[in-house]
């Protein structure tokens, strides 16, 4: 007999268990997706933390998962890990501290759609247009330039994050056969923000900072970089944080 052990989002300090609901097929099923229980007179949404073979109580006595609430994990065994350390440790209810780890959307004991949100990409024949051809045309060009770096697509808002509002743009090029409107789900990696201006130049005092800390990455140190608000620290933590990447370290 399956039992899921639920933490469930309430003020109180215990692993709750539960049957799986009728008709779940186990195989399917996976430690850290959201799952909504009956719970004293309502229901409350929980974690899913673990599949056991039985259970301190009489299967009479336990009630029944309502619903699956996400088809894949939300939460990783290191992170259930993490986290239930963390209730120990702390001294609170643990049901409370992963719906603390939830966003405020998922909170809410509903069913997750995906988060699908509306985007663009460039069809095969837009595709196979130069952007820099259209002198006469800035916006249409810009645009295409854009989604020419994100083949799979960007969603309308990282769009517009970059080239402002544009609707009636986009719909000029899809009436063209250049663009087609396309769905993206949460977590789909077809909608990276693109940067389209290139890193300043390092002046001469922020190289010397950056070399005097690569230099020392092989042991451990301590630097102090001062300088005044505009002075340039930024560019400097931004070269360090792509040299160090560079070299798999973080």
């Amino acid at each position: 007999m399956a039992i899921l052990r639920v933490a469930v989002a309430a003020p109180v300090y215990s692993i709750f268990d539960y049957l799986p609901p009728v008709g779940c097929d186990l195989s399917q099923l996976h430690c850290g997706v959201r799952v909504r229980v009956p719970f004293g007179r309502g229901e409350r949404c929980g974690v899913l933390l673990q599949v056991a073979s039985e259970s301190p109580l009489q299967s009479n006595r336990l009630k029944r998962v309502l619903e699956i609430l996400d088809d894949q994990a939300l939460f990783s065994a290191e992170d259930i890990a993490l986290l239930r350390w963390a209730a120990d440790y702390y001294r609170y209810p643990p049901g409370e501290v992963f719906a603390s780890a939830l966003p405020a959307r998922l909170r809410k004991g509903t069913k997750d759609k995906g988060g699908a949100c509306s985007g663009w990409r460039l069809t095969p024949l837009g595709g196979a247009v130069d952007p820099d051809e259209l002198n006469r045309a800035p916006r249409q060009a810009e645009l295409m330039k854009l989604l020419s770096h994100s083949p799979e697509g960007m969603t309308q808002q990282d769009i517009a994050l970059n080239c402002g509002s544009c609707t009636s743009v986009l719909r000029k090029l899809e009436q063209r056969g250049w663009l087609e409107k396309i769905e993206i789900r949460a977590g789909n990696d077809a909608h990276p923000v693109s940067i389209t201006e290139a890193a300043p130049d390092l002046n001469e005092d922020q190289r010397k900072a950056v070399d005097k800390v690569v230099a020392g990455l092989a042991g451990f140190g301590v630097f102090l970089l001062d300088g005044v608000t505009g002075s340039g620290k930024t560019e400097v933590y931004l070269e360090l944080v792509k040299k160090v990447g560079a070299q798999g370290g973080q």
